[in-house]
């Protein structure tokens, strides 16, 4: 059998998926797997995979922001389809294609008798719009740039078999025209990593870290970018009731973008009224992070996005208990004060509320929601379990897709 993978990223998306494609058919010569990406992880490499770069020129900033889009997403499915034509041209021809949509558009015209899986992130519309904290005001150059992505998306949800979304939210973005060939299934996180002890000795944690660990109050937040779609303002808004009304409380902020963080109104303020018990922190090692949410005692997670919400994933897999915003995309995972607390995205007092309520619960109480938490995300969203049915989705849609030739199709 013969696979391609294609994401913008190796292994991106598919950093579960591509090794369990190995492990299943790397024992017999015969089968074939290719990576097409347009950028790979210099620490990472797969045995048994064939990597190939993706190079085109990008676009010069000297168009407006829409244009420079569009020409970029051009540019990247032109890149992408040359690839795949050489690889056709070299003799290539895989049975199964699994790529995310960016580089899928082409799929069809060179390689039209594979079995076409694409993985879709978001439908751009009113419904979506709305979701978002722009509550229907997004700016006008924002809302074409996402129109014209649609059209590309719209022409892999065409030509593919199957297309794969990780959460009901992003599959109701769709024309309902299309439900019947999308599936819901999330790639999932790596709960058995996330779900065990971190492995991590404490000479190997920064520092300043080390002492925040034993507080019995610790307050977490994190978020790759402190932005206004992880409510970062209201989030510091609220810390200072919190800390007034628990003063053993210690709060730890982490992003990857601390310099922005630090030029936010609010988050200057707080550092300044709340030194010595608000500290702000960059990117952590992954142990650092699990060690981190499995000592809080409470974990604010916002997110005004229609995407699932992986990292809330990541911190209730860590055993996190989290104060979580009552958004749509939350609500399909956090079940009020059952395995999470939800508060307004809006409220800084909402946020600083139930914080408090969270340190106030009993050591029973805060197992109890603790476990709920842990067994909801690993039951649900583990990738251990989800892997496996992403690969026999993969296997039964090549096996059973009409427009591919009978006397072409291999041996399972």
């Amino acid at each position: 059998m013969r696979i391609l993978f294609m994401d913008t990223y190796f292994p991106g998306l598919f950093r579960f998926l591509a090794p369990y494609a190995v492990e299943k058919l790397g024992h017999d010569e015969k089968n074939e797997i290719i990576f097409l990406s347009e950028y790979k992880r210099r620490d990472y490499s797969l045995p048994n995979v064939r990597h190939i770069s993706i190079r085109y020129p990008k676009i010069s900033n000297i168009y407006p922001a829409v244009e420079q889009s569009t020409l970029s997403a051009v540019r990247q499915i032109n890149a992408f389809a040359h690839a795949m034509q050489e690889l056709k041209d070299s003799g290539f021809y895989p049975d199964i294609i699994v790529a995310t949509e960016p580089c899928s558009a082409e799929i069809q015209s060179i390689f039209p008798n594979s079995c076409n899986i694409v993985y879709f992130d978001l439908y751009y519309n009113n419904f979506v719009d709305d979701i978002l904290i722009s509550h229907g005001k997004l700016p006008d150059q924002q809302k074409k740039s996402q129109h014209l992505r649609n059209a590309f998306q719209l022409s892999s949800m065409m030509a593919c078999h199957n297309a794969i979304v990780p959460s009901l939210l992003q599959k109701e973005s769709f024309p309902s025209i299309f439900h019947d060939k999308i599936s819901v299934l999330p790639m999932g996180v790596d709960a058995t990593f996330l779900n065990a002890e971190p492995n991590v000795m404490l000479e190997q944690i920064r520092p300043e870290l080390v002492p925040l660990l034993d507080c019995s109050e610790l307050i977490t937040w994190s978020s790759r970018n402190p932005n206004e779609y992880a409510a970062f303002s209201t989030v510091c808004q609220a810390i200072p009731q919190i800390l007034e009304a628990r003063p053993q409380s210690q709060v730890v902020l982490v992003t990857h973008n601390v310099q922005l963080a630090m030029e936010n109104p609010d988050c200057a303020v707080l550092l300044e009224i709340a030194q010595g018990r608000v500290h702000l922190f960059g990117k952590f090692t992954w142990n650092e992070h699990c060690m981190l949410l499995s000592k809080s005692a409470a974990h604010i997670y916002m997110s005004a996005k229609p995407h699932l919400p992986t990292s809330l994933i990541e911190a209730m897999c860590c055993g996190a208990l989290v104060v979580a915003s009552d958004t749509r995309s939350v609500r399909e995972i956090v079940e009020r004060d059952v395995n999470g607390f939800l508060v307004d995205f809006f409220s800084h007092s909402s946020i600083a509320d139930a914080v408090i309520r969270v340190l106030e619960l009993n050591p029973e109480e805060k197992t109890q929601m603790r476990k709920a938490a842990q067994d909801i995300a690993v039951k649900n969203y583990a990738a251990q379990s989800l892997i496996p049915q992403h690969y026999e989705q993969m296997l039964h849609y090549y096996i059973t897709m009409e427009a591919y030739p009978q006397n072409n199709k291999k041996q399972l």
